[in-house]
């Protein structure tokens, strides 16, 4: 049974996703069922919709009858975004569960949450490919985000070569924070490490919730 918060993140990430016509949510949040899968859809859509005020947004429906994934999976013929800047005209791919190649070892992949792709990516992208990747992490307790969960995603930034471009080129209005690695979380940030993460080039976003953000950020 799913609980009141979930209820909460359940109808704020809907109304994210309505289309302007229809008032139709689109995706799979009909059928989540895992609390961890919708925080970070939920996440995925305060992002679009923060990016909204400087970029044209574009719905690239993928593959008839394909809804965006509850899990890893190839990227080929699933949903995605593409943002163009109303300024510069700079367009990049904001891409949703896929999978990503590393180029020197093809059977080995990861799949963050979300990944800043060039437009020029392909259905079978690789690290070359990736500009800044995000993972969220939902607490159950709202507990703080343990060591395990640094050192992975530190690991995944080394794995695609992102350690040495410390800021994402996009430009958020207010999800500023956002701007680099980041893992997000509904939890508590993890103050000890502190260190061990700007060392990494990643930041933890903490108490990232339903029709707000307090966003403590280290890194």
């Amino acid at each position: 049974m799913i609980n009141k918060k979930l209820k909460d993140l359940r109808t704020a990430a809907r109304r994210l996703t309505r289309w302007e016509a229809s008032h139709q949510a689109f995706g799979h949040l009909e059928t989540i069922t895992k609390d961890d899968s919708l925080f970070e859809f939920y996440c995925y859509m305060r992002m679009l919709t923060d990016l909204k005020h400087n970029y044209h947004i574009e719905f690239i429906k993928g593959a008839p009858g394909n809804v965006f994934p509850k899990g890893p999976a190839k990227k080929e013929g699933k949903p995605r975004f593409h943002i163009n800047h109303k300024a510069t005209s700079k367009k990049y791919q904001l891409c949703y569960g896929t999978t990503i190649r590393l180029s020197n070892c093809a059977p080995t992949t990861h799949a963050p949450d979300i990944s800043l792709q060039d437009i020029s990516a392909s259905e079978d992208p690789t690290e070359i490919d990736v500009q800044v990747i995000w993972d969220a992490k939902y607490k159950e307790k709202e507990s703080s985000l343990g060591v395990s969960l640094l050192r992975e995603f530190a690991m995944n930034v080394v794995d695609f070569r992102l350690q040495i471009a410390p800021s994402t080129p996009l430009a958020f209005r207010h999800l500023t924070s956002f701007n680099t690695n980041c893992l997000i979380t509904n939890g508590t940030i993890s103050d000890r490490h502190e260190q061990y993460c700007t060392d990494r080039i990643i930041r933890q976003i903490g108490s990232f919730q339903k029709g707000y953000h307090l966003m403590q950020t280290v890194g």
